[in-house]
């Protein structure tokens, strides 16, 4: 069994949860000896994609009768990687017409939750769907002081400062506001977000332009390199998720395995993992949610760390690993019927 995992984002795009996802879905294929591949050219028997602009190469696949897999809604920070467009009045994530015509082209959809599934379902996608929670490699968050210091000597943050992180896209107004606000609330703390953004315009460049705007201890930045974000994991006092409009699981399940306080803001009906009161605090509004992180800085706030990293642990790679290699081995009975089908 040969799979194609495939992500590539446009050169001037940072790599983001979509390529996050790929490293996690290339684990789980070596954790069960699966065979991966980079190149559609390499013959593979499965295609499992995770981008709605791959809707060539999805069209390629069929055409040469490779059934398709679609990993879809567990990027949505990432401009290159995301499905949902637009929100409906109501809050409700739309899908464009793009993502909603690639899902209904692919063999078989992997959602993160039950509640995405409905939404997708809702909207009209007519792709068989099944739930695969996401995943997370525990190894890649093990604190360790060589780890732990990229980080500070990446930003030049001096030995005790609290700090807050967060990650989101730049097309999130809302988030960005979200973020300015409470670091204005929270002087004592250094907050750092880490987004991407998509457009005419580089990563960098809208970074640069929310700096200007931004309170002192805020940083906007670009995506660093890989090093460098998970020592920010493991060296962050904070994670925060600031958008109930879409899921957060890449980077919320990184923050437990990195054994980091989670905060939220809303009811995050769409990320089932973040639990109030057991793998993180939510808040209704950006007064409460810093209150809530002036608590913890004081000392007075009561950690739910360790909650969040059972919950880490039962996301491991080998967790989810299992049942990609049930629904590839599907996908090819199901390919192999056809063609007896077709000979018979």
């Amino acid at each position: 069994m040969k799979i194609l995992i495939h992500y590539q984002p446009k050169a001037r795009h940072a790599a983001f949860e979509g390529t996050r996802l790929r490293k996690t879905l290339k684990g789980q294929c070596e954790s069960e000896e699966i065979t991966w591949v980079d190149s559609p050219a390499s013959e593979p028997d499965i295609a499992h994609l995770m981008s709605p602009r791959d809707e060539a190469l999805l069209a390629d696949m069929r055409w040469r009768h490779v059934p398709v897999i679609v990993s879809a809604f567990y990027c949505e920070n990432d401009p290159s990687a995301r499905f949902f467009e637009t929100k409906a009045k109501d809050g409700t994530p739309t899908l464009s017409k793009r993502a909603l015509r690639f899902l209904n082209h692919a063999d078989w959809i992997l959602v993160p939750n039950e509640e995405l599934r409905k939404i997708a379902i809702g909207q009209g996608v007519s792709a068989p769907i099944e739930v695969a929670e996401p995943s997370v490699n525990l190894a890649r968050f093990v604190d360790n002081a060589m780890e732990k210091d990229i980080f500070p000597r990446y930003f030049g943050i001096r030995p005790g400062q609290a700090i807050a992180v967060a990650c989101g896209s730049y097309q999130d107004k809302t988030v960005i506001k979200r973020m300015m606000a409470i670091a204005k609330l929270c002087p004592e703390i250094q907050f750092y977000f880490f987004g991407s953004a998509r457009g005419l315009f580089s990563t960098g460049t809208v970074a640069a332009h929310y700096n200007r705007q931004a309170p002192a201890n805020l940083k906007f930045e670009s995506i660093v390199e890989d090093d460098v974000y998970r020592s920010a994991q493991i060296r962050a006092d904070y994670y925060l998720s600031l958008s109930p409009e879409h899921p957060d699981s890449v980077f919320l399940l990184e923050a437990f395995a990195a054994k980091t306080q989670v905060l939220g803001y809303g009811k995050q009906k769409k990320e089932p993992l973040l639990i109030d009161g057991k793998t993180g605090y939510l808040y209704d509004d950006v007064e409460s949610l810093s209150e809530g992180l002036r608590s913890f800085y004081r000392g007075e706030g009561k950690s739910t760390i360790i909650t969040a990293y059972s919950v880490a642990k039962e996301h491991a790679l080998s967790s989810g690993a299992a049942q990609l290699r049930a629904v590839y081995e599907k996908l090819l009975e199901n390919k192999n019927s056809k063609k007896e089908d077709i000979h018979d």
